[in-house]
């Protein structure tokens, strides 16, 4: 969920896609490497959020940033 401003800075609609990318991933050979996921905005409502607020379910904050909220 996206509020108005993210949604419309980043022109996309309810259905469209956004990639979010974590600071910093596994360790690889090359240092710390990104995680890159992409994502489908359910929805952009008018109502009360932040000018700021993307909201994202558990299992993909877990999956970029690890089980406990801590970065891989």
């Amino acid at each position: 969920m996206l509020s108005p401003d993210v949604a419309l800075s980043l022109g996309v609609t309810e259905g469209g896609s956004v990639n979010l990318l974590s600071p910093e991933g596994p360790d690889t050979p090359l240092g710390a490497f990104p995680v890159l996921k992409s994502l489908t905005v359910v929805s952009a409502p008018s109502g009360p959020l932040s000018e700021n607020t993307v909201i994202v379910s558990r299992a993909a904050f877990q999956e970029l940033f690890g089980k406990n909220g801590s970065q891989n």
